[in-house]
């Protein structure tokens, strides 16, 4: 029996450094929106879910995205993130969690595509991320996890900052848990740039390379590569976020 893989985004509107962040408008859509477009192309999974919090704040995300036959809608605990997004996954019965953050608006498809084949042809495999050892440039953030052992990990889980990030009870205790690691090659090899957005440069970037590659060039599947691709030829841009200082990977 096939598997049933979903793309789980967790995504609220509250921030302290860049409120409302993926409600801004990228052309005649807000952020999230262009990132659930893109995301409609990975061609391995079955189900879209867009997991926010029951505060009321985040009744914006569901306004804005309720509409939308191909999103399908969570609301949890907005402290509590393990929860949410187990929750949306239990709900949508969903057997694989490609686990995604809504201020990673740029995420490569083709990437995800690629994990998910390794993680679907590898059963042994239980946690596959690329930012552990991170080699991918800040913001192209793939987790990839078993619903079971996303749920095994919650009973690991001890601390506060444990249920407020999805996968830091694995990574806390990747002994009892069969992982890999997967390493960008030389293409893409960019740890040090950061695609976040959190900060309102970061918007502007993110705003200019949209602009450049999907509507100047068209290039509505442009990928990691093609980001580096422009950033190397046009270095002016980098200056734009140089100085934003990116969370750690715990904080994913």
């Amino acid at each position: 029996m096939k598997k049933k893989i979903g793309i789980v985004i967790e995504a609220r509107s509250g921030s302290k450094r860049l409120p409302d962040k993926v409600l801004l408008k990228v052309g005649d859509v807000s952020i999230l929106e262009f990132m659930c477009n893109r995301l409609k192309n990975v061609n391995l999974a079955d189900k879209i879910i867009v997991a926010t919090t029951t505060n009321p704040k985040d009744q914006k995300i569901i306004d804005l995205l309720k509409k939308d036959k191909k999103i399908t809608l969570f609301r949890g605990s907005e402290e509590n993130v393990l929860s949410r997004v187990i929750g949306a996954s239990k709900k949508n019965f969903v057997d694989i969690i490609v686990s995604l953050t809504a201020d990673c608006p740029l995420i490569d498809v083709e990437l995800i595509n690629h994990m998910l084949e390794l993680f679907i042809n590898n059963k042994e495999i239980e946690f596959l991320t690329n930012a552990h050892l991170r080699s991918y440039p800040d913001g192209m953030d793939v987790q990839i996890i078993n619903f079971k052992t996303l749920n095994k990990s919650y009973k690991l889980a001890k601390t506060k900052r444990d249920f407020e990030h999805t996968t830091l009870s694995i990574r806390k205790n990747l002994k009892k848990f069969k992982y890999f690691h997967f390493i960008s090659p030389a293409k893409t090899f960019w740890p040090e740039l950061g695609l976040t957005l959190d900060e309102k440069e970061d918007y502007i970037l993110i705003k200019e390379i949209i602009k450049n590659l999907f509507i100047k060039e068209k290039k509505f599947n442009f990928n990691c590569g093609d980001i580096i691709d422009f950033l190397k030829k046009n270095p002016k841009y980098l200056k734009l976020n140089s100085h934003v200082k990116r969370n750690t990977y715990d904080a994913i």
